[in-house]
This record gives C-alpha cells, structure tokens and sequence, in this order.
C-alpha cells in the first residue's frame, strides 16, 4: 500500500533562494521485499537502514521558487513485486527564477540490497547491503555495508567505510578516502588524493591520473597499474607492492 502526501518537516540544505517549500512524504510495506532503488535529483538525499523496520519510509522537504513549480516536485514511492522504487519527481527548469528541489530520507529495513542514482547535491548511505551508486557531483558519504560496494561517481568527495565486501570505483575528481574493506578495485580516479587504509584483502589502483595514494594496512597484495602524478606511500602490506617507477 502507497500513502503520499503533506507532512511537517525541517529543510536538509537546498538551493539558496527557496521562495516556497512544503512537505512530503511516502510510505510502502516492504514485506518481501528483495531490493530497493532510489533515484534523487537536485537536493540532499539520505538512505537509512533501521533494525527491525517492515515498510519503505520516505519524508522529506520540497522547495522551488515559486508555488507553480512547487506542486509539481513529488515523492513517487512504488511496489513492483519484490522491488521498491523510489524516486524524486522535479520538473525541468532552466534560469535563476526557475528553481526546484528535494531534499528527502528513505529509511529502509536494515541489511536490504539497494541501488541509488543520485543528480545533484550531498548523498548518505548507511547500514545496507549490496550497495551500487552512480553520483553526479556533491559529496558522497557510505558507512557500514553488508556486502559489495559499485560506485561510479562524477565530482565531489568520497568517504566510505566498513564495507564487508569488494568496493569497485570508478571517480572523476574529489578526494577519496575508503576505511574499511575486503577489498579494493579503483578502475579509474581523475583527480583527488586516495586514502584506504584497512582493507582484508587486496588493493588494486588501475588507472589514477592525478594527486596523492597513500595505503596502510592491508591484508594482501597492494598494486597501481597507471599512475600520472602524484605521490605513492605505503606502510603495513602483508603481499607484494607494484607500483610505477618515476
């Protein structure tokens, strides 16, 4: 069952200019539920997983600039079979007078597989499973997944840690620190200092065009296929080390 309206709420960190704004909430029963994928747009945008939780709980704020381009932003929250999807409906606008956003929490049962296409703005992740992302820009924070991480993200700092299984990524710019893996897979990093440090098993740079790498205790093997500027530092790896000569 999907219930959607109006409720009170705080703003999370839209746009400056934000004539109008208005709550918005969702809610869906997540008994058998396998998966959940969540598209967010211009706002802030949080996942959470609770303990214990049976439903998909959505609220957040919408703002725009005017009352007209407010009504159409939406929280649209669905059940297909053993999938939830939510996402955030904003209308197209162009100029500085035409502005709309969202800024919402998803709150999910804990440990549940999840996937996140986010536009715009600061994204949060917490406590799921296996996890995939695609970020365009704004930073990007992951703590505690119960499984594999896949993130491909445009521009913005990245923090990740605790991650149980493999962390694959792939990052155009911004600094990226990873605490906490099994293992490592950086296929492509544009610009920005990489920081990983604790990670169980290996640890395999393919391609860092730019800025700092610098990698401490890790259980395996530690290996940067490509590197174009910037330092490379090690300390506490139990496997070889292969790093481009200067």
């Amino acid at each position: 069952m999907i219930s959607t309206g109006l409720v009170i709420g705080t703003m999370l960190g839209l746009f400056s200019g934000c004539d109008e704004t208005a709550p918005r909430q969702a809610t869906v029963g997540a008994e058998g539920v396998r998966t959940i994928s969540v598209i967010g747009k211009a706002g802030t945008l949080r996942v959470v997983g609770r303990p214990g939780l049976r439903e998909v709980r959505v609220k957040g704020t919408a703002c725009a600039s005017s009352s007209s381009l407010l009504g159409q932003v939406q929280l649209d929250a669905r059940r297909e079979g053993t999938h939830v999807r939510v996402e955030a409906k904003i209308p197209d606008t162009s100029g500085w007078n035409n502005q709309a956003g969202l800024d919402f929490i998803v709150e999910i049962p804990e440990g549940m597989s999840v996937s996140v296409r986010d536009s715009s703005g600061e994204l949060e992740i917490e406590a799921v499973a296996d996890l995939k992302v695609v970020d365009g820009s704004g930073s990007l924070e992951i703590r505690n997944v119960n499984g594999s991480l896949d993130v491909q993200d445009g521009s913005g700092s990245i923090a990740i840690s605790n991650v149980s299984g493999k962390v694959s990524l792939r990052d155009n710019s911004g600094e990226l620190s990873i605490d906490g893996a099994d293992e490592v897979v950086i296929e492509e990093d544009g610009s920005g200092g990489i920081s990983i440090r604790d990670v169980k098993r290996n640890v395999l740079v393919r391609d860092d065009r730019s800025g700092s790498i610098e990698v401490s205790n890790v259980g395996g093997n530690f290996e940067v296929s490509s590197d174009g500027s910037g330092g490379v530092s090690h300390d506490r790896v139990r496997g070889t080390v292969k790093v481009p000569r200067d």
